[in-house]
Protein backbone atom coordinates (compact mmCIF):
# COMPACT_ATOMS: atom_id res chain seq x y z
CA UNK A 1 0.00 0.00 0.00
CA UNK A 2 1.05 3.47 -0.25
CA UNK A 3 1.96 6.34 1.17
CA UNK A 4 -0.12 8.79 0.71
CA UNK A 5 0.89 11.98 2.65
CA UNK A 6 4.79 11.19 1.15
CA UNK A 7 3.34 10.91 -2.77
CA UNK A 8 1.54 14.39 -1.82
CA UNK A 9 4.73 15.65 -0.77
CA UNK A 10 7.34 14.26 -3.14
CA UNK A 11 5.64 14.72 -6.33
CA UNK A 12 5.96 17.46 -8.26
CA UNK A 13 2.31 17.92 -8.87
CA UNK A 14 0.12 20.29 -10.93
CA UNK A 15 -3.12 19.81 -9.77
CA UNK A 16 -4.45 17.63 -6.48
CA UNK A 17 -7.81 16.39 -6.76
CA UNK A 18 -9.85 15.42 -3.79
CA UNK A 19 -12.94 13.16 -3.23
CA UNK A 20 -14.31 13.83 0.16
CA UNK A 21 -14.66 10.73 2.32
CA UNK A 22 -14.21 8.23 -1.04
CA UNK A 23 -13.87 4.61 -0.25
CA UNK A 24 -10.88 2.89 -2.41
CA UNK A 25 -13.11 -0.01 -3.50
CA UNK A 26 -15.90 1.81 -4.75
CA UNK A 27 -13.60 3.61 -6.52
CA UNK A 28 -11.64 1.00 -8.17
CA UNK A 29 -14.92 -0.26 -9.15
CA UNK A 30 -16.45 2.73 -10.91
CA UNK A 31 -13.40 4.21 -12.58
CA UNK A 32 -13.46 3.96 -16.07
CA UNK A 33 -9.74 4.84 -16.83
CA UNK A 34 -8.28 1.84 -17.00
CA UNK A 35 -5.26 3.52 -18.82
CA UNK A 36 -4.36 5.05 -15.71
CA UNK A 37 -3.72 2.25 -12.72
CA UNK A 38 -5.70 3.01 -9.23
CA UNK A 39 -3.59 2.69 -6.55
CA UNK A 40 -4.19 1.57 -2.65
CA UNK A 41 -2.99 4.62 -0.89
CA UNK A 42 -2.81 4.46 2.91
CA UNK A 43 -3.92 8.07 4.00
CA UNK A 44 -2.36 9.98 7.35
CA UNK A 45 -6.08 10.70 8.82
CA UNK A 46 -9.51 9.15 9.14
CA UNK A 47 -11.47 12.59 8.92
CA UNK A 48 -10.98 15.90 7.01
CA UNK A 49 -10.15 18.25 9.14
CA UNK A 50 -7.14 15.97 10.33
CA UNK A 51 -6.50 15.49 7.06
CA UNK A 52 -5.99 18.85 6.03
CA UNK A 53 -3.86 19.92 9.57
CA UNK A 54 -1.47 16.79 8.47
CA UNK A 55 -1.33 17.18 4.88
CA UNK A 56 -1.81 21.23 4.76
CA UNK A 57 0.56 22.16 8.07
CA UNK A 58 3.05 24.48 5.90
CA UNK A 59 2.38 27.15 3.45
CA UNK A 60 1.41 26.70 -0.44
CA UNK A 61 2.47 29.80 -2.32
CA UNK A 62 2.12 28.47 -5.62
CA UNK A 63 -1.21 26.46 -4.90
CA UNK A 64 -4.91 27.55 -5.43
CA UNK A 65 -7.56 25.79 -4.20
CA UNK A 66 -11.00 25.30 -4.99
CA UNK A 67 -12.52 23.61 -2.50
CA UNK A 68 -16.47 22.52 -2.17
CA UNK A 69 -15.82 22.01 1.62
CA UNK A 70 -16.35 24.99 4.16
CA UNK A 71 -13.46 23.64 6.22
CA UNK A 72 -11.00 25.60 3.55
CA UNK A 73 -11.93 29.12 3.89
CA UNK A 74 -10.48 32.57 4.03
CA UNK A 75 -11.28 33.28 7.50
CA UNK A 76 -8.17 33.75 10.30
CA UNK A 77 -9.93 31.97 12.96
CA UNK A 78 -9.31 28.26 12.96
CA UNK A 79 -11.62 25.36 12.92
CA UNK A 80 -11.31 23.63 16.17
CA UNK A 81 -13.27 19.91 16.10
CA UNK A 82 -12.32 17.18 18.46
CA UNK A 83 -8.90 18.23 19.41
CA UNK A 84 -7.71 19.27 16.15
CA UNK A 85 -7.71 23.15 15.03
CA UNK A 86 -6.46 23.90 11.65
CA UNK A 87 -6.59 27.19 9.45
CA UNK A 88 -6.28 27.38 5.72
CA UNK A 89 -5.67 31.07 6.18
CA UNK A 90 -2.01 32.38 4.57
CA UNK A 91 -1.36 28.61 3.24
CA UNK A 92 -2.18 29.13 0.15
CA UNK A 93 -1.71 31.84 -2.46
CA UNK A 94 -5.60 31.64 -3.36
CA UNK A 95 -8.75 30.30 -1.86
CA UNK A 96 -12.04 29.83 -4.14
CA UNK A 97 -14.57 29.21 -2.05
CA UNK A 98 -16.64 27.28 -3.66
CA UNK A 99 -19.37 26.70 -0.83
CA UNK A 100 -19.88 29.89 -0.39
CA UNK A 101 -20.66 30.68 -4.29
CA UNK A 102 -22.32 27.74 -5.20
CA UNK A 103 -23.52 25.67 -2.47
CA UNK A 104 -27.20 24.35 -3.52
CA UNK A 105 -30.10 24.44 -0.69
CA UNK A 106 -32.40 22.02 -2.45
CA UNK A 107 -29.02 19.06 -2.33
CA UNK A 108 -27.45 20.64 1.01
CA UNK A 109 -23.81 19.99 -0.69
CA UNK A 110 -21.85 21.99 -3.92
CA UNK A 111 -22.60 19.46 -6.92
CA UNK A 112 -19.78 18.39 -8.76
CA UNK A 113 -21.33 20.55 -11.60
CA UNK A 114 -20.88 23.44 -9.76
CA UNK A 115 -17.51 23.10 -8.85
CA UNK A 116 -16.36 22.31 -11.68
CA UNK A 117 -17.62 25.30 -14.01
CA UNK A 118 -16.27 27.36 -11.60
CA UNK A 119 -12.85 25.95 -11.83
CA UNK A 120 -13.12 25.83 -15.50
CA UNK A 121 -14.34 29.18 -15.80
CA UNK A 122 -11.93 30.69 -12.70
CA UNK A 123 -8.46 28.68 -14.40
CA UNK A 124 -9.05 30.29 -18.12
CA UNK A 125 -9.16 34.02 -16.36
CA UNK A 126 -6.39 33.03 -13.60
CA UNK A 127 -4.35 32.14 -16.51
CA UNK A 128 -4.02 34.77 -17.62
CA UNK A 129 -3.63 36.81 -15.22
CA UNK A 130 -1.11 34.94 -12.79
CA UNK A 131 0.29 32.24 -15.47
CA UNK A 132 0.40 28.65 -14.49
CA UNK A 133 -0.45 28.08 -11.00
CA UNK A 134 -0.72 25.00 -8.99
CA UNK A 135 -4.34 23.76 -8.30
CA UNK A 136 -6.32 22.01 -5.32
CA UNK A 137 -9.77 20.53 -6.70
CA UNK A 138 -12.35 19.68 -4.04
CA UNK A 139 -15.10 17.60 -4.24
CA UNK A 140 -17.59 17.65 -1.50
CA UNK A 141 -18.66 14.07 -2.63
CA UNK A 142 -19.17 10.90 -2.26
CA UNK A 143 -19.72 12.30 0.91
CA UNK A 144 -23.59 12.70 2.41
CA UNK A 145 -26.00 14.26 1.42
CA UNK A 146 -26.40 12.33 -1.95
CA UNK A 147 -27.86 13.93 -4.75
CA UNK A 148 -30.55 11.99 -4.87
CA UNK A 149 -34.36 12.57 -5.60
CA UNK A 150 -34.53 9.44 -3.78
CA UNK A 151 -32.86 10.28 -1.16
CA UNK A 152 -34.89 13.54 -0.61
CA UNK A 153 -38.00 12.48 -0.65
CA UNK A 154 -36.91 9.31 2.42
CA UNK A 155 -35.61 11.93 4.01
CA UNK A 156 -37.95 14.29 4.09
CA UNK A 157 -36.07 17.08 5.88
CA UNK A 158 -37.55 19.28 8.62
CA UNK A 159 -34.44 20.86 8.80
CA UNK A 160 -31.87 21.14 5.83
CA UNK A 161 -28.05 21.24 6.26
CA UNK A 162 -26.62 24.52 5.44
CA UNK A 163 -23.27 25.77 4.82
CA UNK A 164 -23.05 27.04 8.25
CA UNK A 165 -23.85 23.57 9.63
CA UNK A 166 -20.90 21.84 8.13
CA UNK A 167 -18.73 24.77 8.74
CA UNK A 168 -19.60 23.98 12.20
CA UNK A 169 -19.36 20.40 12.25
CA UNK A 170 -23.19 20.21 13.49
CA UNK A 171 -23.93 17.26 10.60
CA UNK A 172 -25.48 14.98 13.92
CA UNK A 173 -29.05 16.27 12.49
CA UNK A 174 -28.47 14.25 9.16
CA UNK A 175 -26.29 11.36 10.23
CA UNK A 176 -29.38 10.37 12.55
CA UNK A 177 -32.13 10.96 10.16
CA UNK A 178 -29.53 8.55 7.68
CA UNK A 179 -29.65 5.75 10.37
CA UNK A 180 -33.22 6.07 10.98
CA UNK A 181 -34.98 6.50 8.06
CA UNK A 182 -32.48 4.83 5.44
CA UNK A 183 -30.21 2.23 6.81
CA UNK A 184 -33.52 0.80 9.32
CA UNK A 185 -35.48 0.39 6.18
CA UNK A 186 -32.33 -0.87 3.71
CA UNK A 187 -28.90 -0.81 4.16
CA UNK A 188 -28.05 -1.93 0.40
CA UNK A 189 -29.99 1.90 -0.37
CA UNK A 190 -27.49 3.87 1.26
CA UNK A 191 -24.84 1.60 -0.28
CA UNK A 192 -26.34 2.44 -3.53
CA UNK A 193 -26.70 6.25 -3.03
CA UNK A 194 -23.07 6.60 -2.12
CA UNK A 195 -22.12 4.23 -5.07
CA UNK A 196 -24.17 6.99 -7.22
CA UNK A 197 -22.73 10.02 -5.63
CA UNK A 198 -19.07 8.89 -6.31
CA UNK A 199 -20.56 8.15 -9.83
CA UNK A 200 -21.59 11.59 -10.62
CA UNK A 201 -18.55 13.15 -8.97
CA UNK A 202 -16.39 11.03 -11.27
CA UNK A 203 -18.40 12.24 -14.29
CA UNK A 204 -16.70 15.55 -13.87
CA UNK A 205 -13.80 14.54 -12.23
CA UNK A 206 -13.18 13.35 -16.47
CA UNK A 207 -14.11 16.36 -17.47
CA UNK A 208 -11.64 17.93 -15.04
CA UNK A 209 -8.81 15.48 -16.86
CA UNK A 210 -9.90 16.56 -20.41
CA UNK A 211 -8.95 20.14 -19.72
CA UNK A 212 -6.32 20.17 -17.28
CA UNK A 213 -2.60 19.82 -18.05
CA UNK A 214 0.76 17.94 -16.65
CA UNK A 215 0.69 15.54 -13.20
CA UNK A 216 -2.64 15.32 -11.97
CA UNK A 217 -3.14 13.23 -8.65
CA UNK A 218 -6.61 12.11 -7.77
CA UNK A 219 -7.21 10.58 -4.07
CA UNK A 220 -9.37 11.17 -1.13
CA UNK A 221 -9.08 13.10 2.46
CA UNK A 222 -10.47 9.35 3.83
CA UNK A 223 -12.77 6.71 3.25
CA UNK A 224 -16.23 5.75 4.93
CA UNK A 225 -18.01 3.27 6.55
CA UNK A 226 -21.49 2.34 5.40
CA UNK A 227 -22.31 -0.74 7.59
CA UNK A 228 -19.28 -2.89 8.44
CA UNK A 229 -19.29 -4.81 11.69
CA UNK A 230 -18.04 -2.69 14.52
CA UNK A 231 -15.69 -5.34 15.87
CA UNK A 232 -13.65 -5.66 12.35
CA UNK A 233 -13.69 -1.83 12.81
CA UNK A 234 -12.47 -1.45 16.24
CA UNK A 235 -9.51 -4.50 15.20
CA UNK A 236 -7.81 -2.70 11.89
CA UNK A 237 -8.34 0.80 13.83
CA UNK A 238 -5.86 -1.08 16.52
CA UNK A 239 -3.70 -2.81 13.80
CA UNK A 240 -3.31 0.68 11.93
CA UNK A 241 -2.71 2.54 15.27
CA UNK A 242 0.16 0.73 16.24
CA UNK A 243 1.70 0.73 12.88
CA UNK A 244 1.13 4.82 12.82
CA UNK A 245 2.76 4.59 16.43
CA UNK A 246 6.11 2.61 15.13
CA UNK A 247 6.19 3.89 11.15
CA UNK A 248 5.00 6.70 10.81
CA UNK A 249 6.99 9.25 12.96
CA UNK A 250 5.14 12.44 11.62
CA UNK A 251 1.38 11.34 12.22
CA UNK A 252 2.37 10.04 15.47
CA UNK A 253 1.46 12.92 17.44
CA UNK A 254 -2.52 11.98 16.25
CA UNK A 255 -2.41 8.92 18.20
CA UNK A 256 -1.80 10.68 21.40
CA UNK A 257 -4.10 13.28 20.47
CA UNK A 258 -6.80 10.34 20.13
CA UNK A 259 -6.25 9.11 23.58
CA UNK A 260 -6.40 12.37 25.31
CA UNK A 261 -9.71 12.78 23.47
CA UNK A 262 -11.19 9.76 24.73
CA UNK A 263 -13.07 11.17 26.98
CA UNK A 264 -15.03 13.70 24.66
CA UNK A 265 -15.06 10.39 21.99
CA UNK A 266 -17.43 9.20 24.55
CA UNK A 267 -19.65 11.99 24.41
CA UNK A 268 -19.59 11.82 20.49
CA UNK A 269 -20.09 8.34 20.31
CA UNK A 270 -23.35 8.70 22.65
CA UNK A 271 -21.96 5.21 24.41
CA UNK A 272 -23.65 6.00 27.11
CA UNK A 273 -27.27 5.46 25.23
CA UNK A 274 -28.11 2.00 23.31
CA UNK A 275 -25.31 1.46 20.60
CA UNK A 276 -28.21 1.06 18.31
CA UNK A 277 -29.50 4.95 18.81
CA UNK A 278 -25.66 6.32 18.16
CA UNK A 279 -24.90 8.55 15.34
CA UNK A 280 -22.27 6.34 14.25
CA UNK A 281 -23.71 2.48 15.39
CA UNK A 282 -26.60 0.72 14.05
CA UNK A 283 -27.76 -2.83 15.26
CA UNK A 284 -23.47 -3.33 16.10
CA UNK A 285 -22.68 -1.82 12.46
CA UNK A 286 -19.99 1.23 12.07
CA UNK A 287 -21.16 3.97 9.61
CA UNK A 288 -19.47 7.23 8.48
CA UNK A 289 -16.10 8.22 9.78
CA UNK A 290 -16.01 8.88 13.20
CA UNK A 291 -13.14 10.42 14.63
CA UNK A 292 -11.97 8.16 17.09
CA UNK A 293 -11.63 5.04 14.44
CA UNK A 294 -8.76 4.40 12.07
CA UNK A 295 -10.47 1.56 10.33
CA UNK A 296 -9.19 0.20 6.94
CA UNK A 297 -12.13 1.13 5.57
CA UNK A 298 -11.17 4.90 6.42
CA UNK A 299 -7.41 5.09 5.74
CA UNK A 300 -7.72 2.64 2.58
CA UNK A 301 -8.30 5.60 0.08
CA UNK A 302 -8.02 5.85 -4.25
CA UNK A 303 -4.88 7.31 -5.71
CA UNK A 304 -4.48 8.06 -9.36
CA UNK A 305 -1.63 9.86 -10.71
CA UNK A 306 -1.74 11.31 -14.48
CA UNK A 307 1.30 13.03 -16.72
CA UNK A 308 -0.11 14.59 -19.22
Amino acid sequence: MLNQLNIIRNINWDHLIVLDACRYDYFTELWNLKEYPVYRAFSPASWTLEWLSIVFNKRFPDVTVYSSNPYINNMKKPICLHGVCWSAYGKFAKIIEVWRLAWSKKWMTVPPWSLYNIVKMSLKLNKKRYGKRRTVIWFLQPHYPYISNNFLEIMSFQHRLTKEDFLKGNLDIIMRAILNKIIRKNLNLLREMYSENLQKALNYVYKLIDDLEGTIIITADHGEHLGEFLVKAILSSVKNSFYDAFYNKEIRSNLFRRIAQLPNYIKIYNLNSKLSNTNYIHGMRIFFHPPLLSSNELRSVPLVIIRK
